[in-house]
């Protein structure tokens, strides 16, 4: 097998002992590691084995460019959302292979550009509310800011979407009639088919985000509201209708809204805790007949968590901990059952003392204290 590599860099692997699978990043690997598999030298392949998804240390530098863009823009949105079949981008991006897919240069990673979110997204939106008239779009202030012109740029700023766990897959699309799309012959069945891989996403979760300088409020027949309120609504829509990347048409490139950053934290503590725990009360103390107006307030607080997710996220630990105050007093006279309930409600505080790193972390730990306090525990 062949290489097409610099002399230096064929020497130097060849000093380490270095194979194609030794190296870890996936983009060097792809394009620049490149296998001939024909003779003549125009076919170039790449095996399934060699595939791979994200490394620990890939995942941290994605983590600490996401903290960036937070710290840079703390009013910055985001949306989380998973492509519901497969995602083909970078499609037709230069490449020694026929096909090609967007790879971070540094990272290595699987990745959509920031210039394909806000691509996909102004068409969606000149479709939507213009009716495919680009002029009659740029006759729109609000669309302006949010876009741009050729005489003003846009207010709002479009990121890089990454996925942690990015899961690829090798796809194919077969061309049956290539001497006729060549100009050479007639589409007749006598030619061969001429099968080419490319390589896609399937079911891949991204976080899509996008920040402004200056959040202004719209105001006009299309768009009225906060200016990235708005495009953070827009943008979801588009990703599940429109779609991102190539072959939309036969239903490549779009994506489930999962949920948004400032639920993120909270799905996640819910998920793994709060429903739990609550379920876990509900279970124990379900046969008592002492405990019949705690079971209701805690019904209440898991209809309470659910409800108010996409509140602030400050608010949500101040209610949730006042909820379990308002749980605890139900059974705070009930003999026989102190013990053992102050025992997980302890528990369950103590878990939302140690959520050090989420927002709102001190305004938790006051409302736990006071909790402590008043439930002596």
């Amino acid at each position: 097998m062949k290489y097409f590599i610099p002399q230096d860099t064929a020497e130097l692997l060849r000093k380490n002992s270095l194979e194609s699978k030794n190296i870890d990043n996936f983009y060097l690997r792809l394009h620049r590691f490149t296998k001939r598999s024909s003779k003549d030298g125009e076919k170039y392949d790449f095996k399934i084995g060699e595939i791979k998804g994200s490394t620990n240390i890939e995942i941290q530098k994605i983590e600490k460019y996401y903290h960036s863009i937070k710290n840079i823009y703390p009013q910055s949105q985001s949306i989380i959302a998973s492509n519901n079949w497969r995602l083909a981008i970078g499609i037709g991006n230069g490449s020694v292979y026929e096909t090609s897919i967007s790879l971070h240069h540094i990272y290595g990673v699987p990745y959509i550009p920031a210039q394909s979110i806000k691509g996909s997204f102004r068409s969606f939106i000149i479709e939507k509310y213009f009716e495919n008239d680009e002029a009659l779009a740029f006759d729109n202030i609000a669309f302006v800011n949010i876009f741009g012109s050729n005489e003003s740029q846009g207010k709002v700023i479009f990121f890089d979407a990454f996925t942690k766990e990015p899961k690829l897959q090798i796809d194919i699309m077969n061309n049956h009639y290539q001497k006729y799309y060549n100009g050479k012959e007639l589409p007749t069945d006598t030619q061969n088919p001429n099968p080419i891989n490319f390589l896609t996403l399937k079911n891949s979760e991204f976080e899509v985000v996008i920040a402004t300088k200056e959040n202004i409020e719209l105001d006009n027949k299309q768009f009225k509201g906060n200016l990235l309120d708005v495009v953070k609504s827009e943008l979801s829509e588009s990703l599940e209708i429109f779609g991102i990347g190539a072959k939309t048409a036969v239903g490549y490139g779009y994506f489930e809204v999962i949920k948004n950053e400032e639920d993120k934290t909270w799905e996640r503590v819910k998920d793994t805790e709060d429903i739990k725990v609550v379920e876990s009360f509900i279970t124990r103390f379900s046969k008592s007949k002492y405990i019949d107006d705690a079971n209701k307030k805690l019904e209440e607080l898991k209809k309470k968590i659910e409800d108010d997710k996409r509140e602030k996220e400050q608010e949500k630990f101040a209610k949730v901990n006042q909820n379990v105050k308002n749980a605890w007093s139900a059974v705070q006279n009930k003999k026989g059952k102190q013990k053992q309930y102050q025992k997980e409600l302890k528990k369950f505080i103590d878990k939302w003392s140690k959520k050090q790193n989420s927002k709102g972390s001190e305004l938790v730990l006051e409302y736990v204290e006071k909790a402590k306090d008043e439930l002596k525990c």
